[in-house]
């Protein structure tokens, strides 16, 4: 990822950050190789604004499912439809998960854990979404008994994600 986008640069620990998107409101950001684990000094640079200093703790994951509006998990169904209210998956069928925060180099797939609804999902594949930095890709099974507006939650290392809602039939 690009050091600087939109006027913008971040450094944690004095090393330049890889940037993923910039907004007024957020950044989203690679951290740097050789940041370790606890409390980092984090500095933003953005041209026609004044440096912003601040301390972050840094984690090795923090893993973080993707949503696309009121709360629905980015999902994708066995059939290639996103899902939604109107496009659920069926139960027990395939989905993919788009997450980040998971470092994929030291995190294999039985590092990944899914729920939905409380309920276990059998995690079948995860890996890199080519083109996409920092995304992650989860390939998994939904549990059969699952119908309606569910909780999803995965969890990497023990590290739970946000709580998303995926759309099953």
């Amino acid at each position: 990822p690009p050091r600087q986008l939109a006027g913008t640069s971040v450094e944690i620990d004095g090393r330049s950050a890889g940037l993923l998107y910039v907004s007024a409101e957020r950044i989203v950001l690679r951290v740097p190789l050789g940041v370790l684990p606890g409390r980092a000094t984090v500095v933003v640079n953005s041209v026609g604004r004044s440096k912003l200093m601040g301390v972050a703790e840094v984690h090795p994951v923090a893993p973080g499912v993707f949503l696309a509006g009121e709360g629905t998990a980015v999902v994708e169904n066995e059939n290639g439809s996103m899902n939604s209210a109107t496009t659920p998956a069926g139960a027990g069928s395939s989905t993919i998960v788009q997450l980040t925060g998971c470092d994929l180099a030291k995190s294999g797939k039985d590092s990944f854990t899914l729920r939905i609804g409380g309920a276990g999902a059998e995690v079948t594949s995860v890996g890199p979404a080519l083109g996409m930095p920092g995304v992650t890709l989860l390939r998994a099974v939904l549990p059969k008994s699952a119908s309606g507006a569910q909780t999803l939650q995965v969890f990497v290392d023990g590290v739970a994600s946000n709580k998303a809602v995926v759309w099953i039939r």
